[in-house]
């Protein structure tokens, strides 16, 4: 399960550098899926804290991007 905690860090990291460069409208689709993953490998280690976090960030990534503020 490590590597989906590795897989959700690299894409977390790679979003903000979408943000920063002009394929920044690709930074709501992968911080959401992302987040996805990092709450699904909060999860594996019963991490509380962390579930909470992401599961949240994860929530309000994909509302925003369902309703297209991107």
């Amino acid at each position: 399960m490590n590597i989906i905690g590795y897989t959700g860090t690299i894409l977390i990291l790679l979003s903000y550098i979408f943000l920063n460069t002009k394929w920044f409208k690709l930074f709501i689709p992968v911080d959401t899926f992302a987040s996805i993953l990092l709450t699904i490998h909060a999860i594996t280690l019963k991490d509380i804290p962390f579930i909470i976090v992401n599961g949240f960030i994860a929530i309000m990534l994909a509302n925003k991007w369902r309703k297209g503020n991107i």
